[in-house]
């Protein structure tokens, strides 16, 4: 959360903080791509969407859990892998 605070006003940080997510995002699609062609993930989906979202979707998690670290129980995490599951699966 500190370093996304700091590169809403520091371009060099920002930078830095785009070319690790650009990395990051390449490879989940690269990996989602390979679960669409194993019938794991829905073929209808961009795999270079499907990885945007779920990068915002992980940060959303990590910025919540820097104030309430309760959320990381693992109950919670489990439910997390269930809506990925079927977000990415289309069933």
């Amino acid at each position: 959360a500190e370093i996304a605070a700091e590169a809403s006003h520091n371009p060099r940080i920002a930078a830095v903080l785009s070319r690790f997510h650009g990395r990051l995002e390449a490879r989940l699609a690269e990996v989602l791509a390979v679960a669409q062609r194993q019938g794991q993930v829905d073929p209808a989906l961009d795999p270079a969407v499907l990885a945007v979202v779920v990068g915002l979707m992980a940060d959303g998690f990590h910025a919540r859990l820097a104030s309430e670290p309760g959320l990381a129980e693992r109950e919670r995490m489990l439910a997390m892998g269930a809506v990925l599951r079927r977000m990415l699966s289309g069933r």
